[in-house]
């Protein structure tokens, strides 16, 4: 984090917003924002670095992403970054470290101009046939969550019975 909190100008420029979330416990906020506090910020400069702490719904529905597109629950990879375009859509999911310069060019591909979902995907390259989104099956996950509203979003963009995905 205090790598890309030192690279926030570069980041800015490619249309990076940082913000980073507390998904610690309650009981370990405070704790986990006097680290924040003490080890990346004094690296940031102006308004580098937004932070906000994880409401129960996040932390949820990001839990219901991992099992969607990792079909596993539980620990999460931590350090973990999302990059996320200005729809609001999720472009890529990085578990581990993320570089400035990896942000960088991901932001350039696949946030300041539309990327196919072949070209994100872990087997890159040329497909014959589309790679399918399971909008209806995450929207499904996020319902038995209770995240109703992220569901119906999910929902939306769900193809009608008949179209091509």
């Amino acid at each position: 984090m205090a790598s890309l909190v030192a690279r926030s100008a570069e980041l800015r420029e490619a249309g990076v917003d940082l913000i980073a979330i507390n998904v610690d416990a309650p009981a370990d906020e405070a704790k986990a924002a006097l680290v924040f506090e003490g080890r990346i910020r004094p690296g940031a400069t102006g308004e580098a670095i937004r932070t906000k702490t994880a409401s129960e719904g996040l932390k949820s529905t990001i839990d219901a992403l991992l099992v969607h597109i990792r079909d596993q629950t539980g620990d999460w990879p931590l350090p973990m970054s999302l990059l996320v375009d200005g729809d609001g859509a999720l472009q890529v999911v990085y578990l581990g470290k993320v570089r400035a310069d990896q942000l960088v060019a991901d932001a350039k591909t696949y946030v300041q101009k539309a990327a196919q979902a072949a070209s994100r995907g872990a087997f890159q390259g040329r497909w014959y046939f589309r790679i399918p989104r399971d909008y209806p099956g995450l929207a499904r996950e996020l319902e038995l969550r209770g995240q109703l509203e992220a569901a119906a979003f999910y929902k939306e963009l769900t193809p009608p019975a008949g179209s091509a995905p």
